[in-house]
C-alpha cells in the first residue's frame, strides 16, 4: 500500500533507530528525539488538510439537514486554506444559493469554475438558481430528468427545495404543495420541506397546521434560531404565550442579538404583565441594526408599553415613528389610534382607526385570494387584484411581482400591463414603461374584478 510522506519517514527512521540501538546504545536518545520531530513535522504538514476535510464534512452534513448557518460558518473557516479550494468554493455557492444570497452564489460558482470543479455540477446549480427565482418552467424538465435518472439523495433534495421555493416565489401555491408533498413522502422529516409547508399554511391562515410543521422542523433543527422564532410567532398569534416565550428564549440562546427573538420575548412579557422585562428587551433591540420593518415593530411595542404606563405623549411619539416606517401594518395604526384618542386627538385617531380597518380588509382579501389560487393557479385576474392590493398598501415591488405572475398566466392581460407601466414610469424606467403601455394597448379589455377603494396609508 502506498504510504504518505509522514508514514514513510517514520517507518524508515524506526528501522534506523533499531539498527543504531543494537550497535551504539548511547545514541538511542538522540535518534528517538529525531523520530519524534519527524512525526511532529508530518502532523504539521497534514493538519491543515485534515482541518479543511473536517470543515467540508461538517458543511455537507449541515447542508443535508438544512442548517445553512452552520454550513456557511464551517465553509468560511475553510475558505482561505490552499486545500480543497474548488470543493469549498462550490459548497459556498450551494449554501449561498439556498440562503437566497444570489450575488454571493454567482461569485463562488465562478470561482469554483476557475478552479476546475465539474461542469455538470456547476450547470445544475445555475438551473437551480433559475428555478428558485420563480422561473421553474424554464428548467423543470431538466431538473426532473436528473431525479428520474437516479440522482444522489443530496442532489434530489436540492432539486425539490429549489422547485418548491420557485413555486412559492411565483405564488403558485398548488404546485408548491404538490412538490412539498412528494418531497415529504420521500423524506418525512426534511426540515426545509416542513418549514416551507408551514409558510404555505400561514399564507392561507391555517395556523394549527403551520404549528405542526414548524414543530417538526424545530425537532430536526433545535439550534436553528429561525425555526424556533417562526414556531414561537405562530404560537403567539394563537395565544400560546408561555410556550411561545420558551421558543423565543431558545432562539436567543443561540443568537443573543436576534431582534425578532428580543421583540417576541418583549411582547410575551408585556402580555403577562412584566413591563420591566419588556422594556429591557425592546431597548436592547433598538440599539441593534434593524430593518425598517423590525424597527417599526419594536417601536410599536415600546409605544404600547408606554401607553400602559400612562405615558401618553411618549407613546404617541413612538407609535407615530412606527407608522412612518411601516405604514402597511394595520395593528400599528390601531395602536396609534388608541394612543391619539387617549391624548384627546379624536380626528387623528379616527383617521388611523379607519386606515387600520382598510388594511385589515385588504389583508383578509389576500388570504382569500391565496386560498382560491390553490385551486385556480392560473387565474390572472386574481393575481392582478393581489398586485393592486399590495400597491395600495405601499408595497409596490411586491405588487409588481404579483402583476408579473399574472402576465405569466395571461401575457395579454391589459390591466396588469397598465399597472406595470405606471410602476416603471414612477421608477423612471421609460423603456419598461413604454413596453407595457404598448402591450396594454394591444391587449383585450380585462374582465372587471372586485372593486377595491383606493387608499394610501
Amino acid at each position: 500500500m502506498k504510504k504518505s510522506f509522514g508514514n514513510r519517514a517514520v517507518w524508515v527512521l524506526t528501522g534506523v533507530a533499531a539498527a543504531t540501538t543494537r550497535t551504539n546504545p548511547r545514541r538511542r536518545y538522540w535518534v528517538s528525539a529525531a523520530g519524534a520531530l519527524v512525526v511532529l513535522a508530518a502532523a504539521l504538514v497534514g493538519w491543515p488538510w485534515l482541518r479543511v476535510s473536517h470543515f467540508v464534512g461538517s458543511a455537507r452534513q449541515a447542508l443535508d439537514r438544512g442548517d445553512l448557518a452552520a454550513a456557511l460558518s464551517a465553509l468560511q473557516s475553510a475558505e482561505h486554506s490552499p486545500f480543497d479550494r474548488a470543493q469549498v468554493q462550490y459548497l459556498l455557492a450551494v449554501a449561498n444559493r439556498r440562503a437566497e444570497r444570489l450575488d454571493r452564489f454567482e461569485r463562488h460558482l465562478d470561482r469554483a469554475r476557475e478552479l476546475g470543479w465539474p461542469a455538470e455540477d456547476l450547470e445544475r446549480q445555475e438551473w437551480l438558481a433559475v428555478a428558485q427565482s420563480g422561473n421553474v418552467a424554464a428548467v423543470q424538465d431538466r431538473l426532473m430528468q436528473a431525479v428520474d435518472r437516479g440522482a444522489p439523495d443530496e442532489v434530489a433534495a436540492e432539486i425539490y427545495e429549489a422547485v418548491a421555493r420557485g413555486h412559492l416565489a411565483s405564488h403558485r401555491f398548488r404546485d408548491a404543495w404538490i412538490c412539498l408533498d412528494i418531497w415529504l413522502q420521500w423524506r418525512p422529516d426534511a426540515p426545509q420541506a416542513r418549514m416551507m409547508r408551514a409558510v404555505l399554511w400561514e399564507q392561507i391562515a391555517v395556523l394549527s397546521s403551520a404549528t405542526e410543521d414548524y414543530r417538526a422542523a424545530v425537532q430536526q433543527l433545535p439550534k436553528d434560531p429561525q425555526a424556533q422564532i417562526r414556531l414561537a410567532q405562530v404560537l403567539a398569534r394563537q395565544g400560546e404565550l408561555e410556550e411561545a416565550e420558551t421558543h423565543f428564549q431558545a432562539a436567543l440562546g443561540v443568537a443573543p442579538d436576534d431582534p425578532e427573538a428580543l421583540l417576541g420575548i418583549a411582547q410575551c412579557a408585556q402580555r403577562r404583565g412584566d413591563p420591566a422585562e419588556a422594556r429591557r428587551c425592546l431597548e436592547t433591540a433598538l440599539a441593534l441594526e434593524l430593518s425598517d420593518r423590525q424597527r417599526a415593530q419594536t417601536l410599536a411595542e415600546l409605544g404600547q408599553c408606554l401607553l400602559s404606563e400612562g405615558k401618553v405623549r411618549e407613546a404617541v411619539d413612538a407609535l407615530a415613528r412606527a407608522v412612518a416606517l411601516d405604514p402597511a401594518e394595520g395593528p400599528i395604526h390601531y395602536a396609534l389610534a388608541t394612543a391619539l384618542a387617549r391624548a384627546g386627538q379624536a380626528e387623528h385617531s379616527r383617521r388611523h382607526f379607519d386606515l387600520a380597518q382598510q388594511i385589515l380588509t385588504k389583508n383578509n382579501r389576500m388570504v382569500e385570494i391565496r386560498r382560491r389560487l390553490v385551486e385556480s393557479r392560473d387565474d390572472a385576474d386574481l393575481r392582478c387584484e393581489a398586485g393592486l392590493i399590495y400597491i395600495q398598501l405601499g408595497m409596490k415591488k411586491e405588487g409588481a411581482d404579483w402583476l408579473k405572475t399574472a402576465l405569466r398566466c395571461n401575457p395579454r392581460h391589459r390591466k396588469a400591463h397598465q399597472m406595470l407601466a405606471e410602476y416603471y414610469a414612477e421608477l423612471g424606467d421609460r423603456q419598461s414603461a413604454g413596453y407595457h403601455r404598448l402591450l396594454a394597448a394591444q391587449s383585450p379589455e380585462s374582465k372587471p374584478g372586485p372593486a377595491i377603494r383606493p387608499s394610501r396609508p
